[in-house]
């Protein structure tokens, strides 16, 4: 099990740094990486763009924050130590924000593209 789970932990990981390297680079640069973005979205179509991505940033830094938190300390229950009932806690955190992310995504959709 060790190796398959270290394997979900490393993606987890890396799209964590991912989607933080994709926030990171939207405030800097003003663009909005594909990743913060639902396919079926004209970005053209938006009535508030920089009220958006306003909206999506700390939203997306915390999803990314957690996500990257997530997956060290799975990496670190597999081959450091057991982290027991603090993993169980990290896993029930990491599905609240997921809930609050894609909940608070579609609020912002619905409040920037009128859908």
């Amino acid at each position: 099990m060790g190796d398959f789970s270290s394997v979900i932990d490393l993606i987890i990981f890396f799209s964590g740094l991912y989607i933080l390297y994709s926030v990171i680079s939207m405030k800097t640069s003003g663009e909005i990486n594909s990743v913060l973005l639902s396919k079926e979205m004209d970005i053209k179509k938006c009535k508030d763009l920089e009220g958006y991505k306003r909206f999506l940033f700390p939203r997306s830094l915390v999803m990314g924050i957690m996500t990257v938190v997530f997956g060290a300390a799975g990496l670190v229950n597999v081959y450091v130590v057991r982290l027991g009932s603090v993993y169980t806690a990290l896993v029930v955190v990491l599905m609240v924000v997921l809930i609050w992310y894609f909940v608070d995504y579609r609020r912002g959709i619905k409040r920037f593209w009128g859908e």
